[in-house]
C-alpha cells in the first residue's frame, strides 16, 4: 500500500489529505493507486472500475472529481437514486467546501441549485440521471463544460426501465469530439470487452475485499456459507426453532444477531413491508432508545412516518423507503452510521451505493421489477444484484473481521438455487438497453 500523503504531488491539499487521515484513510488501496499510476485517473484517461462493494471504488471516484475541480475542470457525478445523490453530496461537500469548491446537487427533491447548475456555477455537480437527462439533450453547450463526468453504478445501464436513459447520455458524450473523461463504477461488471471499447476507456478489476464477506443462507437454524476472498466453505449454528416462513425466520435471525451486539441491514421488497417487519421486530426487541434521533426526528414536520419511527426507535430499530422525506431519511442515516440505530429496513432506495455498513445484510430472495411503469411482477435476484446489496455487509474500519450476506432457506430446493445462481453462477453479462 501507499500512504495518502503521495497525493500531495497530484496538487491535493494537504489539509484536505489531514482530514482522510483522520476519518482513517491512511493508504491507498492497491486499486486506487493502479488507477492513478497506471491508468491515468489524474491525467484525462477513461476508465471503468470494477471491484466488489467496499474495495475501495467510491473513493477513486471522488479522487477523481476533487482533483478534477483542483484543475479547474467542471465535474459531473452521475448516480441513479436520490439518497445516494445526497449522500455523495455531503461527502464531497465536506471535503472541497473549505477549499472554496462549490458542490451542487440536483434531485427531484434537491431543486434549489438547478440554477447555478444551469449556469455552469459550481466546480463539482451531483445529479440523478433523471435531472441530467433533459439538460444534456437541449443543447450541447450544456456537456462541453465538463471535462470529467463519474458515472456510479454503471451497471445501471441494464436496467429495463432507466438504462436507456443513462446509454443515450453516455452515447452523446463520446460522440463529441473532445467529449468529458469519463469514469464509470461499479461492483458487478462481468464482462470486460465491449463496454470498456465502447467507452475507449481502460479496465481495471478487482475481485479481492479489504474486508472478508460471507455469502450464504440461514437454513433450520445453520448459516451455510462461503467466502468471497478465499472461496472457503464453511457454516455456523445459529439457533433452532425455525418455522419455514420467510417473514418469521428473517425476524428470528435478525433478533439473534442484534443480542449478538451487531448491526443489521434487512432489504425488504417493498414500503409497506419495510414499516410491518420493524413494527414486529419492535415487539420482540427489548428496548434501547436510539434517543439522539428521536428527538432529532421530533424537531421536524409531523408526518405518519415521523410517528413511526420514533415509536419503533423506542427499541433501536428503523425503516427507509421512498415515503419518508427527505429530513427524514437524513436522519434515519446519519443515526443508523453512528450505530445509534440497531436494525434497518430498507426498500431499494438503500440498495445500491449508500454507505450504511453493517456486520449482516439480511437479503429477500425476490425483488418487484416492471418494464417502463407496466404491471410489477416479482423476479429472483440475480447474482449480480446479490453481490452489490449484500457487499454493504462487512466495512473496513467498522467490521475489520468479516461481514455476512443473508438469505433464508426455506427447503432443500431454496438452497440449491442459492448454490448453482450466487456460488457456482457467473455474474450475469451486461447487455445495454439499446
Amino acid at each position: 500500500m501507499h500512504n495518502i500523503d503521495i497525493l500531495e504531488l497530484y496538487g491535493f491539499p494537504e489539509l484536505m489529505i489531514s482530514r482522510w487521515k483522520e476519518s482513517g484513510i491512511q493508504n491507498l488501496l492497491p486499486i486506487q493507486f493502479e488507477a492513478i499510476q497506471q491508468h491515468r485517473l489524474f491525467d484525462g484517461g477513461n476508465l471503468i472500475v470494477s471491484a466488489p462493494t467496499s474495495s475501495g471504488k467510491t473513493l477513486i471516484g471522488e479522487l477523481a472529481a476533487i482533483h478534477g475541480a483542483i484543475s479547474h475542470h467542471k465535474t459531473l457525478y452521475l448516480v441513479p437514486l436520490k439518497a445516494l445523490a445526497e449522500e455523495k453530496y455531503q461527502s464531497l461537500r465536506q471535503q472541497c467546501q473549505p477549499h472554496g469548491f462549490r458542490v451542487v446537487i440536483s434531485t427531484r427533491d434537491r431543486k434549489e441549485h438547478d440554477a447555478a447548475l444551469a449556469m455552469g456555477d459550481f466546480d463539482i455537480a451531483v445529479v440523478v440521471y433523471e435531472k441530467f437527462f433533459p439538460l444534456v439533450t437541449s443543447t450541447q453547450q450544456f456537456i462541453d463544460q465538463f471535462g470529467l463526468v463519474v458515472v456510479d453504478e454503471l451497471q445501471m445501464l441494464a436496467d429495463p426501465n432507466r438504462g436507456a436513459m443513462l446509454e443515450l447520455i453516455l452515447s452523446w458524450m463520446i460522440s463529441l469530439k473532445t467529449g468529458p473523461q469519463i469514469v464509470g463504477l461499479s461492483a458487478v461488471i462481468g464482462n470486460d470487452a465491449e463496454l470498456p471499447e465502447w467507452l475507449n476507456a481502460g479496465f481495471l478489476q478487482s475481485h479481492q475485499r479489504p474486508v472478508e464477506l460471507r455469502m450464504g443462507y440461514l437454513y433450520q437454524g445453520r448459516f451455510h456459507y462461503w467466502e468471497s476472498n478465499s472461496s472457503n466453505e464453511d457454516e455456523e449454528y445459529w439457533l433452532a426453532g425455525f418455522t419455514g416462513n420467510v417473514f418469521e425466520d428473517t425476524l428470528a435471525a435478525v433478533a439473534h444477531r442484534v443480542a449478538e451486539g451487531e448491526q443489521c441491514l434487512v432489504f425488504v421488497r417493498d414500503k409497506p413491508g419495510t414499516r410491518k417487519f420493524v413494527e414486529r421486530l419492535s415487539e420482540i426487541l427489548e428496548p434501547a432508545p436510539a434517543e439522539a434521533a428521536i428527538e432529532e426526528l421530533l424537531t421536524g414536520e409531523e408526518t405518519l412516518s415521523q410517528e413511526h419511527l420514533t415509536a419503533y426507535l423506542q427499541t433501536g430499530v428503523a425503516y427507509h423507503n421512498a415515503d419518508l422525506t427527505l429530513f427524514e431519511r437524513e436522519v434515519i442515516e446519519r443515526n443508523y452510521r453512528a450505530e445509534h440505530i440497531r436494525v434497518l429496513a430498507y426498500t431499494t432506495t438503500l440498495a445500491m451505493g449508500v454507505n450504511l455498513p453493517a456486520k449482516n445484510v439480511f437479503l429477500d430472495g425476490e425483488r418487484w421489477c416492471s418494464h417502463n411503469g407496466g404491471r410489477p411482477y416479482l423476479m429472483h435476484l440475480t447474482k449480480s444484484e446479490f453481490a452489490n446489496m449484500g457487499g454493504r455487509a462487512g466495512r473496513l474500519g467498522l467490521n475489520d473481521d468479516f461481514g455476512r450476506a443473508i438469505e433464508i432457506a426455506v427447503n432443500q430446493l431454496h438452497c440449491e438455487q442459492f448454490r448453482n445462481i450466487y456460488n457456482n453462477g457467473k455474474l450475469e453479462e451486461l447487455k445495454p438497453c439499446l
